[in-house]
């Protein structure tokens, strides 16, 4: 039970032991069962909404953060952003990964603060739509201004790729902006496919219709079954492996970064956030390189300018 849950409840309580001390000492027996259906009535509501959202035990907070996003998706106030992806032999930016930022007052809302609601509800199907359809409409933007790029990635949530209808969604988005599949990865976490063959299925599935980037790879207990899936076309190795200086955390990174190559995947490490992380990764042979190092993540304008100026 959330905090706000917690505090509207002693309210309830509160207010209904008022009604009944009202109804009994003093003499306010109207006005007492008027407070009483009220707190009857909010109690019920609760009920009411918790069963509108599919049994998923909302509490009143996490209501209201449904709605608000909601909300902000119906308002636009929903955007992407672009975080580059870095060639090291070319030595310019190719691509970028897509991701959805709220931006809410100027401000941008912490993701973390949405996400979690959005996948709890199942919300975050429309939002991995939105996401794939406004990446879409950057790429036919992009090549209207004649501009190419090697790779642009956008996430894809277990909840979106255990959908029925998600790969003839999303194929009729690819047709509606002219679109190949050859011009956009999405975006699988390794992590996502513990445990769940169903899911593992469906990614296999999705993989003869789309391009499929294994994100946060080395992380779960996939890594060899993936690397057997020709369907797949770019692999992402985990931040964790990246950071990870030491001497033993270096050979992980080595045979990772190995047996990705003896696979023939191209291969992006992400969250590079220092030179010497970087000159590692290139001397290890993986050519391509996401994070803060190179940039942090933009809005398209901005992107495109550095496509344009680089």
């Amino acid at each position: 039970m959330s905090k706000l849950t917690k505090i509207l409840s002693w309210i309830i309580i509160a207010i209904i032991l008022v009604s009944i001390v009202l109804i009994i000492y003093g003499g306010h027996k109207i006005l007492g069962l008027v407070i009483l259906l009220v707190s009857i009535l909010s109690i019920n509501l609760q009920l009411l909404w918790k069963k509108k959202y599919n049994g998923k035990e909302l509490e009143i907070d996490e209501i209201i953060q449904l709605k608000e996003l909601e909300s902000a998706l119906e308002n636009k106030e929903l955007t992407i952003y672009i975080q580059p992806i870095y060639n090291y032999k070319k030595q310019k930016i190719v691509g970028g990964e897509t991701l959805v930022r709220w931006i809410k007052d100027n401000e941008i809302v912490p993701t973390q603060a949405y996400i979690e609601i959005a996948e709890k509800t199942g919300f975050i199907v429309e939002l991995d739509s939105y996401v794939f359809e406004e990446t879409c409409k950057r790429i036919k933007e992009l090549k209207k201004d004649g501009i190419k790029t090697d790779i642009i990635t956008v996430n894809m949530s277990r909840n979106t790729v255990n959908q029925e209808d998600t790969i003839s969604k999303y194929e009729s988005i690819l047709k509606k902006y002219g679109v190949s599949k050859d011009e956009i990865e999405i975006e699988i976490s390794e992590r996502e496919m513990e445990a769940d063959s169903n899911f593992n299925d469906n990614v296999n599935e999705l993989s003869k219709h789309f391009s499929i980037a294994i994100d946060d790879f080395g992380t779960g207990s996939s890594a060899i079954l993936l690397l057997s899936n020709k369907n797949i076309k770019t692999v992402k190795i985990a931040r964790e492996f990246v950071i990870n200086q030491t001497k033993s955390g270096k050979t992980l990174l080595e045979n990772i970064i190995r047996m990705i190559d003896d696979a023939d995947f191209p291969i992006i490490a992400e969250g590079i956030e220092t030179k010497k992380q970087r000159d590692y990764i290139q001397e290890k042979g993986c050519l391509m390189g996401q994070g803060f190092y190179f940039a942090k993540p933009m809005n398209f304008d901005s992107f495109l300018e550095l496509l344009k100026n680089q």
